[in-house]
């Protein structure tokens, strides 16, 4: 009764939540944001707007105004600071924690020219708020962190400085699930969901989910990400985005990206060239996969 209960109210609240995480995607590739790059006012403008957005969904702050500062070197002599906006959902604090991370971070500007980052990766912190709607108005079993990290384009080191201070201990986390480049479906209308071993139980289940011809789930070892399916391809997307911490950590993960695609890194990565259908579905088979491993994943070393 209550997986047909949850999935009814999900299948109610999934078209407003996802055209909320359009308009969040609006705003943080906004010109206004500069490009977001780590340490620059249009990435503090970000970095406020994700706390407002926290606030409204009704998010609990893991610490003072849900900050997380750092610092990490950013050349042989000299110190970058960033900071990471980090919130959890605590359904019993006995129970480990399901961490969703997507960095915030772009490339910033150069000269007149800026890099908006809509798909990369305002998408991915969109979505990671469409969950957080979700998981907030939810009933769950696991408890959440979410993580929107800074400097994940200059090395990775918001989701490092998150385990080497963290706010809840790693030992407390049994997955994540990471979230970078998500609104360009290309030809196959698909998103790719790079997954650990501990995950290939669920593969079925998550592709099943949810497969219409407006976007679909594909779950993969590595293929598809980059123009070419080499072994080298496949280390490159492993260390390619935040989840890369969580699994050197030893950290079952799942990431969702559509992979590299014309507009990465260009300045052509802006709001219009985000297919709004395809995001927004897939921001709705993100729901139901959420829900899916929130009921039914089980870590391999839980009792």
């Amino acid at each position: 009764m209550y997986g047909i209960c949850l999935f009814f109210c999900l299948s109610l609240n999934a078209p407003a939540i996802s055209e909320q995480a359009l308009s969040d995607l609006a705003v943080l590739s906004d010109q206004a944001m500069n490009g977001r790059k780590t340490g620059t006012p249009g990435a503090k403008r970000a970095a406020e707007y994700i706390r407002t957005r926290y606030k409204e969904i009704g998010l609990a702050p893991v610490s003072d105004n849900y900050s997380q500062h750092f610092t990490y070197s950013s050349g042989f002599w000299s110190q970058a600071q960033g900071e990471n906006l980090v919130a959890q959902i605590i359904s019993d604090p006995q129970k480990p924690f399901i961490a969703i991370t997507a960095h915030y971070d772009h490339l910033g500007n150069k000269g007149r020219l800026v890099y908006n980052g809509a798909d990369d990766n305002a998408s991915g912190v969109s979505a990671l708020l469409a969950l957080a709607t979700q998981l907030k108005n939810t009933q769950t079993n696991y408890n959440y962190v979410f993580i929107a990290t800074d400097a994940e384009e200059q090395g990775l080191h918001g989701a490092r400085a998150y385990f080497d201070n963290p706010i809840n201990p790693k030992k407390n986390i049994i997955l994540n699930i990471n979230l970078d480049m998500l609104g360009i479906g290309r030809k196959k209308m698909r998103l790719l969901a790079l997954y650990s071993s501990e995950l290939k139980p669920y593969k079925t289940m998550i592709e099943q989910r949810h497969n219409t011809s407006k976007a679909h789930i594909k779950m993969s070892r590595g293929r598809g990400f980059y123009p070419d399916s080499t072994h080298r391809a496949r280390r490159q997307i492993l260390n390619a985005s935040d989840h890369s911490i969580f699994r050197k950590a030893g950290i079952p993960f799942v990431y969702f990206g559509v992979g590299v695609h014309k507009h990465y890194h260009k300045i052509t990565d802006n709001f219009e060239n985000i297919n709004k259908p395809f995001y927004r579905a897939s921001i709705e088979n993100l729901l139901r996969v959420v829900t899916l491993l929130d009921q039914h994943f089980v870590a391999q070393n839980a009792s």
